[in-house]
């Protein structure tokens, strides 16, 4: 299927972060931590990279990093319990006011440092193979997680087996570090569509930063894998 609109990458960074202090922008392997994903974002098929923050200091280090930042995201877009659609909503306006015709809008989230351009790429291809879909980055759970070694504690304080017939078919969304979605389906109301569909990663691929021990192992791989050659 042949699409002529942009390709609209939306990186997502608040301001505010709880357990680790200015998570967005906290140095990891020599960068600020939003650094990897922009890195990415920018090496991929993505028409337009903007991104969607609350805070000055990010903002201004991802205009260093070469990303759009057209606009401080409202404050009522960037409280703990702001949805992400209205955000992904208010990035799409600003382009579609200036009559810019957007395909696909891509979520990235920043907390994702091992994320390359590659899966951005392999993640449009997909999209853009399949109609009125939604892609979402997943990845397998690890052996150690399948269900028929998990138990369920009940009321009583006893622990009940979880039953599942096919653990290796279950998969687990990482993050997302990537969301696409077509703006029919954003203007729409609806942060996933109908049909969706996955695009897997690798479980190291998938990581999280949400704690100094989560970018202590991103560290690590960044380096081991040379994400920055």
């Amino acid at each position: 299927m042949h699409y002529t609109g942009k390709n609209l990458g939306i990186i997502t960074a608040r301001g505010e972060s709880k357990r680790l202090k200015n998570k967005n922008i906290y140095p990891c392997a020599g960068m600020p931590l939003i650094y990897w994903t922009a890195r990415s974002a920018l090496l991929s098929k993505l028409d337009i990279v903007m991104l969607s923050t609350d805070d000055e200091k990010i903002a201004k280090t991802g205009q260093k990093l070469g990303l759009e930042v057209p606009f401080l995201r409202p404050k009522e877009l960037a409280r703990d319990n702001s949805k992400t659609l209205p955000v992904i909503q208010n990035a799409l306006d600003h382009y579609l006011e200036k009559d810019i015709n957007i395909n696909s809008i891509t979520l990235l989230q920043p907390t994702s440092p091992l994320r390359r351009e590659k899966h951005i790429d392999e993640s449009l291809n997909l999209f853009n193979q399949n109609k009125d879909c939604t892609v979402v980055s997943v990845s397998k759970l690890p052996t150690k997680f399948y269900p028929n070694k998990l138990y369920r504690i009940d009321s009583k304080g006893e622990a009940k087996n979880i039953e599942d017939n096919n653990p290796q078919a279950i998969v687990v969304r990482n993050g997302p570090a990537i969301l696409i979605n077509s703006t029919k389906t954003i203007l729409s109301g609806k942060l996933y569509s109908e049909k969706i569909l996955t695009y897997e990663m690798a479980y190291w691929e998938s990581i999280d930063i949400d704690t100094i021990e989560d970018l202590l192992i991103a560290e690590v791989l960044i380096k081991h894998y040379g994400y920055n050659e």
